[in-house]
């Protein structure tokens, strides 16, 4: 078997996935290595520490170094492989100084490994011999990955580094505002919305000098992808509370997918006002915004009705509303068009079709080309199988149980406790409380188990399932109802 064309998902030893080439090492990938390796070696602490062996003999040195400091903050450094590790990455990036001042500790000087005797001799022929023990070091993630020492004086803030400061960063906005107004032909408005949703895919503090390391380290814990500055997360702040916030956004899928060619019509399913492709419509760049077909589906003659009104506010844009009903699907609206590489995406539409035909997505795949798909729809609740049970029995006294606990604040429990019931709330209490809404609503509650029944007959390829990304809805991903949040789901067709 070619082991270079090898994916992780196939791997049926740990002998090949010790071995296995990957190609390029993003953070999809090494979570589904990590996940290779808990399957094999059942131990989520082993799993770890193959994951970062595996990527340090791949010489993939950003992610091993995170990974490294992660593992140490987690489980200490008393394994003698991870010392070991420790030792070859400080030799290996020439940070000497700290290289020395470990090897010199009490824990490290008195160790008898071959590797780490090799690094030494070889360090204390460069730069003499190593001073006595000068007793134990604390070894942490922070001292990896080089944090600035907080007691560092910063330097002064006089006129000219302010100047200098800002003299690059407007010169670089008056270039962003030149792309993005499109020779004047955009007003102020439509350039402002058109360069938020140019920047919004990165993050500069993630590659800021001072704290992006310490920044890079969070999201490693937090398990937020990220690549360089992309990202789709950023921290913030609410009194003196750090958060993450997700800007998972199907109006970003879609951009990315039109701008990219791989598709030239995009489709929303219980549509409304159609307001969401026109705000999608306004994130694409000019040069592409004619070789788009938008069609807002709706089930209702006034939503149909408010969209046509909102169109012939903006005649430039190749729209048209059409009538649709997740119950019978017909797709024929797409028969009269010359491509059929669509794009699809809803928004907390699915969530008031309390059973979706089984057929809905199977007509959807047929009587398209390339097709994409963007679910943002209250349905992370259904990754848990006691509730997806529970909704299905329409088990009452559960959700009356639900309803007499519920709360929106982080609640302390102990695996002591007696209470069954109480230990599973208060450690999935988004799920528990918007599975309890979906009840009160008779909302959505088979849209996952249709996705993956897809997935596993080989229909599709479930990309990405992100589940409570936000409280909010497509466009304003803060203000919304905490108890009904979004999941944002994101497949193709195989």
């Amino acid at each position: 078997m070619n082991q270079e064309l090898l994916p992780i998902e196939i791997v049926e030893n740990i002998n090949e996935l010790d071995n296995l080439e990957i190609g390029v090492i993003n953070e999809e990938k090494i979570f589904a290595l990590e996940g290779k390796y808990l399957l094999f070696l059942n131990s989520v602490r082993e799993a770890k520490f193959r994951t970062i062996l595996f990527l340090w003999k791949k010489q993939h040195i950003l992610d091993f170094k995170y990974k490294l400091a992660k593992f140490i903050d987690s489980y200490s450094d008393d394994d003698i492989r991870i010392k070991r590790l420790l030792i070859q990455y400080l030799n290996r990036v020439g940070n000497h100084r700290l290289l020395r001042e470990i090897l010199s500790s009490a824990s490290y000087s008195s160790l008898e490994d071959a590797a780490i005797e090799k690094i030494l001799q070889a360090h204390c022929k460069q730069f003499g011999d190593l001073e006595e023990s000068t007793g134990e070091i604390a070894i942490h993630g922070s001292i990896i990955l080089n944090v600035p020492s907080q007691n560092e004086a910063p330097s002064s803030r006089g006129v000219s580094r302010v100047e200098d400061e800002y003299k690059k960063t407007w010169d670089a906005e008056v270039r962003r505002i030149n792309r993005c107004s499109h020779d004047g032909a955009a007003n102020s408005l439509a350039m402002l919305y058109l360069k938020a949703y140019e920047a919004l895919p990165r993050w500069g503090l993630l590659g800021d000098a001072a704290i992006g390391e310490l920044l890079r380290k969070d999201f490693m814990d937090a398990d937020l992808p990220f690549n360089g500055i992309e990202t789709a997360y950023r921290i913030g702040v609410c009194g003196e509370n750090y958060q993450i916030i997700s800007f998972q956004s199907a109006i970003s899928s879609a951009k990315k997918l039109i701008e990219a060619g791989k598709v030239d019509v995009v489709v929303e399913l219980g549509s409304g006002s159609s307001s969401n492709l026109f705000h999608c419509f306004h994130a694409l760049d000019f040069n592409y915004r004619d070789n788009v077909t938008f069609i807002g589906a709706e089930f209702t003659e006034q939503g149909r009705k408010a969209a046509d009104l909102i169109h012939s506010l903006q005649p430039d844009m190749n729209f048209k509303s059409v009538a649709f009903n997740y119950y019978e699907p017909d797709f024929s609206f797409l028969n009269e068009l010359k491509s059929k590489n669509v794009f699809f995406f809803s928004n907390h539409s699915i969530e008031q079709i309390p059973l979706l035909p089984a057929s809905f997505f199977k007509k959807m795949i047929t009587e398209t080309n390339d097709c994409y798909c963007v679910h943002n729809e209250p349905v992370g609740w259904q990754l848990l199988p006691a509730l997806v049970e529970a909704r299905k029995n329409m088990d009452r006294a559960f959700f009356a149980k639900i309803k007499d606990n519920m709360t929106t604040q982080p609640i302390k429990t102990t695996v002591q406790e007696e209470e069954i019931f109480g230990r599973r709330y208060s450690k999935n209490i988004v799920s528990y409380n918007s599975a309890w809404w979906s009840y009160h609503k008779s909302y959505n509650t088979n849209l996952i188990s249709l996705l993956k029944a897809l997935e596993a007959q080989g229909d599709i390829c479930l990309k990405k399932i992100v589940k409570h990304h936000t409280a909010g809805n497509l466009i304003n991903n803060i203000v919304g109802n905490p108890l009904n949040p979004s999941t944002f789901i994101e497949w193709q067709k195989k």
